[in-house]
């Protein structure tokens, strides 16, 4: 009699909540209205580099060289942001910085929540391992490094 093999199931392509595609569509217009107010803060600062990082991972892993240069030029004004508090103690932005950002941001979003979820839990987790390691080295947020295929953000030494 034939040896029985296990069962895997397929993966099924879930897609989603809407109402987490709401929360993150809505978090890009509260981030744009808080640096244009100057309520932005340092969790702010740290979620926005991680949803910038994710999307950046996600662009990365489907080679969409589009929403590639899209990440790459939120992250090069939010760095310009960032470089600002380190400098000042204060978050804000220059002109030039928050139409980058405007720019940028929604059509970033809006790439994000089109994903499915496993790629996007995906490019989360590993940039939250990234992030743990660097933690771990004794690096935060702040200054862009290309780490392979990721920009991390992290702070100078």
């Amino acid at each position: 009699m034939r040896k029985r093999s296990r069962y895997r199931p397929k993966p099924v392509m879930t897609w989603m909540p809407t109402s987490d595609q709401m929360n993150i569509a809505i978090m890009t217009y509260l981030f744009d209205d808080k640096l244009a107010r100057g309520e932005f803060d340092d969790i702010d600062g740290n979620t926005l580099a991680f949803l910038l990082n994710v999307a950046r991972k996600l662009a990365n892993d489907a080679n969409n060289q589009e929403q590639i240069e899209r990440a790459d030029k939120a992250m090069e004004a939010f760095l310009g942001i960032r470089q600002r508090r380190e400098r000042t103690g204060k978050w804000g932005a220059n002109g030039e910085e928050l139409v980058s950002m405007r720019e940028h941001l929604p059509p970033l979003a809006d790439y994000m929540t089109s994903q499915p979820v496993h790629r996007l839990q995906a490019a989360r987790s590993y940039v939250l391992k990234v992030n743990r390691r660097m933690h771990e080295e004794g690096a935060l947020f702040a200054d862009v490094e290309v780490d392979g295929s990721l920009v991390n953000v992290r702070r100078a030494a």
